[in-house]
């Protein structure tokens, strides 16, 4: 029986109305249901981890994870936990987008991911973050546990503030902006692009002044593209502009407009079957990822314990950029 037709032994036929009203109901509430229980339980045998390829070395890479995953079953102990759990095997999932990301986490398709922080508040399966990851830079939360990130908005040698002595005066930044490009990162970064064009927002009072921004794929690519001039300011994270600054020793003029608030980096996140409140599985996976990124820091990277209300900053920022999004319209 579908849920728009009856089936007869003679063929199909259409259903009675008030038949097809409960139908669809009873389809939407199974549909509901499925999808609940997706959310709450791993599908199958296989222990999914879930990243998303990044170019700039801010995440781990396939072939780092791969050998991540070897690690675990070649540990006697944690391999009988994952049996244990019903795992018999790891599987990497390379998500191909953003969007593809928050579907598969929306769907309760991964067990363990590697996520931006964005994703961490937008995503409604419950997933738990757990460890968070820490790249040369970072600074540390001043009380507490915690790895933050700053961005900063900044200007190149073809806009009117390359001169260190030029004032910086909002209404002309603002007025500015609505006629030029700005470099920009992908959206879904916080310390790259949602905090610091929030602090440029309020700073200007402006909603959402770079609507016409140059999207690029990393920090290091925005700022080659104001120093190349495809665009006079840009918005990236603090270390990738810092870095720059330092290579390019005043060749180039790259000054700093805008620092944003401190954001929590992102975090590695589990589904809510393997939480380490609730799971020896779950804290012995923490366990064994932090390890490993410890012992072999590929591209630089480490990990560190996180728990939700490291995050409390994210949904905060994320309110106030729309509500400047609801202004813009």
């Amino acid at each position: 029986m579908s849920c728009e037709r009856t089936r007869t032994s003679t063929g199909t036929v259409s259903a009675h109305p008030r038949l097809r009203g409960v139908l669809l109901l009873a389809c939407a509430s199974i549909l509901a249901i499925a999808q609940f229980a997706a959310a709450q339980t791993p599908r199958g045998s296989i222990l999914r981890i879930g990243y998303m390829a990044t170019e700039d070395g801010s995440g781990p890479g396939e072939s780092d994870l791969e050998l991540f995953a070897e690690s675990l079953w070649g540990d006697e102990a944690m391999a009988r936990l994952l049996r244990a759990e019903g795992f018999r095997e790891t599987g990497l999932i390379r998500a191909e987008s953003e969007r593809d990301l928050l579907l598969r986490l929306n769907a309760g398709e991964l067990d363990v991911a590697f996520v931006p922080a964005r994703m961490w508040a937008e995503q409604e399966a419950g997933y738990e973050a757990v460890l968070q990851v820490r790249r040369a830079g970072d600074s540390t939360r001043t009380r507490g546990q915690g790895v933050m990130r700053r961005g900063v908005v900044f200007a190149g040698p073809g806009s009117p503030w390359s001169d260190p002595d030029a004032a910086i005066r909002a209404e002309d930044v603002g007025g500015y902006l609505r006629t030029h490009r700005v470099a920009a990162v992908g959206s879904q970064s916080m310390a790259g692009y949602v905090a610091p064009m929030l602090k440029l927002s309020e700073e200007v009072r402006m909603p959402r002044p770079a609507e016409n921004a140059l999207w690029f794929r990393s920090d290091a690519e925005v700022v080659q593209a104001v120093v190349a001039g495809l665009a006079d300011v840009g918005v990236c994270g603090e270390d990738a502009f810092e870095a720059a600054r330092a290579e390019l020793e005043g060749s180039v003029s790259l000054r700093l407009m805008y620092r944003s608030v401190p954001v929590p980096a992102d975090p590695v996140v589990v589904h809510p079957r393997l939480s380490p409140r609730r799971s020896e599985t779950g804290r012995e996976v923490r366990r064994a990822l932090r390890d490993w990124f410890q012992v072999n820091r590929p591209a630089g990277l480490t990990l560190e314990n996180a728990q939700d209300p490291d995050f409390a900053e994210v949904r905060a920022l994320l309110g106030r950029w729309r509500a400047l999004a609801s202004e813009a319209n």
